[in-house]
This record gives structure tokens, sequence and C-alpha cells, in this order.
């Protein structure tokens, strides 16, 4: 299946912002090398279209870019520059927080990278469980176990400190 120059610039037109936003997450906020996966991930997916089968293409892009986040870290070793920073869940221009938003920022401050990674992927990019099992290549039902912990942990935690 080979991808036409129309449905390439679509998939640019609607996944472009979001993956930048994925990679910036990823890359700690730093917008320059997120730049430069996002363009190296739709560089690839173009060089590559007349070979790649995309059954979910949002899914493969946010994969693809996944990787290639990867591969720069491994080939320029700064291990310190990836993490999913918890800093862009909040708005930028909100200087006082809810009193719930610091709660959940402090339940997410003990979790992994990939719960992280998960909680992100669908509330702020608003993909599916099989997208983000895509992405991360795990299977549908442990994207599902992982949020619902995440999300019950969250919700002990405001639950707790609200009553």
């Amino acid at each position: 299946m080979s991808i036409s120059t129309k449905e390439y610039n679509l998939l640019v037109d609607q996944n472009g912002n979001d993956l930048l936003s994925y990679a910036r997450m990823m890359f700690k906020g730093n917008t320059g090398i997120a730049e430069d996966i996002v363009q190296s991930t739709f560089l690839y997916v173009w060089k590559n279209r007349e070979k790649i089968e995309m059954q979910n293409p949002r899914g493969y892009l946010f994969r693809t870019c996944r990787n290639l986040g990867i591969d720069y870290l491994r080939k320029y070793k700064k291990e310190d520059s990836i993490g999913f920073s918890i800093d862009f869940i909040i708005d930028e221009n909100d200087s006082n927080p809810d009193f719930w938003i610091k709660q959940v920022i402090e339940v997410m401050q003990g979790c992994s990278d990939q719960e992280i990674e998960i909680l992100l992927l669908k509330l702020r990019m608003g993909m599916t469980y099989q997208e983000i099992s895509l992405v991360l290549n795990i299977s549908t039902t442990n994207v599902g176990v992982i949020l619902h912990r995440l999300l019950t942990k969250i919700k002990n935690r405001v639950k707790g400190e609200s009553l």
C-alpha cells in the first residue's frame, strides 16, 4: 500500500501538533530536539511510503516518533534528556493550580515514565487503548490495567485529601 501526497499531507496536518507535544513531553520541554524528532518522523514516513502499511496511521506515527527519540538518545547518550515531564499537565499560564491538581501531580511524581506516558497519551492526546498499545509495544489489556490502577491511585489521593 502506498501513501499518496494528499494522504501524507493530511497525516501531517492532523497529527503534527500532537506529535510535537508528545516529543516535547518526552524530551522534558526541549522544543528544538522535539521538532527535529517530529520532522524525522514525517521524513521517515515519506521516504518509506511505498513499503509501509499503516492500519492505524496515528499510532504508527507516534510509535515511529518514540522510536526515533530513543534512537536519538542512544546516538548522543543523553539519558538525562528523556523522561516524561508532568509539567505539561497543567496550564503554563496558571500560577496557582487548584488543590486537586496539586494532588494529582504529587501522585504522578511517584509514577514510572511508562505510567505517565500512558496517562498523557490517553488524556492529552486522546488516544485509544489500541493506539497506546501500538506506540508502547505492550498489550491493549496491559494499557487498560496500568491506566485503571493509576486513575484509582489518583482518585483515592484526591478523595482522601479533600475529606
